[in-house]
């Protein structure tokens, strides 16, 4: 890709799913983690800042964040995913309820279909017809992927004491 091409909202150049308008189908390829979200304004404009829980704890308008690695089936690509609860619950009741259940990761891809935008988006999560093993392409991508949990986490901080203090795996 060129720099005269770079799109701040294109999907195919980020390394974070952006949910379109509708169907958004996907294949959850590591186990979520909890993180906290808030955004700050920085010269009129909205920035994005992870949060740690003690910090978060202190901050009224921080958000709990769920963020897990997916392949998007629109590019192909795995990228994070960042979910809130509305979808979370929703995926939860899919790995606790009948033919959809699953322990770890489902071995079926998941559709999110999103509704509106801002405060009055809604978000429907449906289970795929059927369990489709990855492609030997998307299990070599998927070995390759850094653990969520070390992408949010600073590199001064001890591993340990970043699982108690910063974030907790569901």
């Amino acid at each position: 890709m060129k720099f005269s091409q770079y799109t701040n909202d294109s999907v195919e150049n980020s390394q974070y799913m952006k949910w379109e308008e509708g169907e958004n189908q996907i294949r959850i390829v590591s186990e979520p983690v909890i993180c906290y979200k808030r955004f700050k304004d920085a010269e009129n404009e909205n920035v994005k800042v992870y949060l740690t829980k003690v910090e978060a704890m202190k901050d009224k308008k921080a958000k709990e964040r769920s963020m897990f690695w997916a392949i998007n089936r629109k590019t192909g690509k795995a990228q994070l995913v960042e979910a809130g609860p509305q979808i979370m619950e929703q995926i939860k009741m899919l790995a606790t309820t009948g033919d959809s259940k699953f322990e770890d990761l489902p071995p079926y891809d998941i559709y999110i279909n999103k509704k509106g935008s801002g405060i009055d988006t809604e978000y429907a999560v449906v289970a795929a017809r059927s369990n489709v093993p990855l492609t030997p392409d998307e299990e070599e991508a998927v070995k390759g992927l850094k653990s969520v949990f070390d992408l949010l986490c600073d590199d001064a901080l001890d591993a340990e004491a970043a699982k108690m203090d910063r974030f907790m795996s569901i």
